[in-house]
């Protein structure tokens, strides 16, 4: 199933590329956060680290650690930009898509109606 394979390669380098550091349940949770990072891409909506830790309960801390060790495996863009109100300072996120991630997510997004 092509869906199957599209959530294969968006987790795959996860996997693949564990820090040393890293524990198995790290792991599942940057699996986590980039399932809801791709889900809320999908609403055409600028994601935020904010919007992680809120939907978690986590504290920026721990966000924190996750978006550096996304950013660390080259699946995650991490940028500093203005919030909302463009006042203050917000860091926006952006899932990087590998060249298979891509046309799978192509064929996909075809296929519906």
């Amino acid at each position: 199933m092509e869906s199957n394979r599209l959530v294969w390669e968006m987790v795959k380098p996860v996997i693949e590329r564990a820090l040393p550091d890293e524990t198995p349940s790290m792991r599942l949770q940057q699996v986590a956060v980039l399932m809801t990072i791709y889900a809320l891409e999908a609403r055409e909506e600028v994601v935020t680290a904010q919007m992680v830790t809120e939907a978690y309960g986590l504290s920026r801390a721990q966000t924190h650690r996750l978006v550096t060790s996304l950013v660390e495996k080259g699946v995650l863009h991490a940028e500093q930009t203005h919030n909302r109100l463009g006042r203050g300072r917000s860091t926006a996120l952006k899932l990087i898509e590998t060249p298979e991630f891509a046309a799978l997510k192509a064929v996909l997004t075809r296929q519906q109606p």
